[in-house]
């Protein structure tokens, strides 16, 4: 139970540093990196008590690499490469190709498998706690955030075809991504607290974690096929 404890209010505190940037002349404080570094001290914390939880680890090691090229990103200038576009008074920056754009992207992709993977781990535990109806919460916010990060990885490629068409689609999705991003933190606060308090049973987790993404393997794959094709596009215009 303690290990429990411990590994999800790392878990919490990991999610943290991986969602909020703190920058000093547009250079991080606190690495996204860093967030995941303790993400991976969390999991394996839990990992005897529950196998399922392991799914994350291999994406976890994945975000580590890719925030850590992104944390790079503001030593380089990208004066040649962006475009900002108006709208209404507001100066949106729209991505243009780049080694960094590419990584950005790649890292909501990897993100959202990440995610998807967390907020199952969070629904089976929602399940063996005292509150069970916040299971169907918690699936309401994992859906949420799989459509707008998904929609934002599309609108990437996207905006860099046509920045000026793109410009209120991305502000859309962006204050959507913020909103989805803040409930996953609410969900594992929420999670930390019951364990806290033992009002959770965890007993027999193993059987009742299940995770459907194996089950959708062809969905995943048309996705993927798909945004292949829109990067496509993006390389030979």
């Amino acid at each position: 139970m303690q290990q429990y404890q411990t590994g999800l209010s790392l878990l919490f505190w990991g999610l943290i540093l991986t969602f909020f940037n703190f920058n000093l002349n547009e250079m991080s404080i606190l690495p996204n990196f860093v967030g995941f570094i303790i993400i991976i001290f969390a999991i394996k914390k839990m990992v005897p008590l529950s196998q399922q939880i392991q799914k994350l680890l291999p994406w976890t090691y994945i975000m580590v690499v890719l925030s850590f090229f992104n944390w790079f990103s503001p030593l380089f200038d990208y004066s040649i490469t962006s475009h900002n576009s108006e709208l209404s008074g507001f100066n949106i920056e729209t991505p243009e190709l780049n080694f960094f754009s590419l990584i950005d992207t790649l890292e909501i992709v990897i993100g959202l498998i990440f995610t998807y993977f967390l907020m199952n781990f969070y629904i089976s535990l929602a399940r063996a706690s005292v509150e069970e109806r916040w299971s169907e919460l918690y699936q309401r916010r994992k859906r949420f955030y799989m459509w707008t990060h998904g929609l934002m990885a599309f609108l990437i490629p996207l905006a860099m075809l046509m920045p000026q068409l793109f410009v209120l689609p991305m502000l859309v999705i962006m204050i959507l991504v913020f909103i989805a991003t803040i409930r996953v933190l609410m969900t594992s606060y929420r999670i930390m607290k019951l364990a806290e308090e033992d009002k959770m049973v965890f007993e027999d987790m193993t059987e009742m974690e299940q995770f459907d993404f194996e089950k959708n393997k062809g969905r995943v794959l048309t996705v993927i096929l798909l945004y292949l094709f829109v990067w496509l596009l993006v390389f030979l215009v």
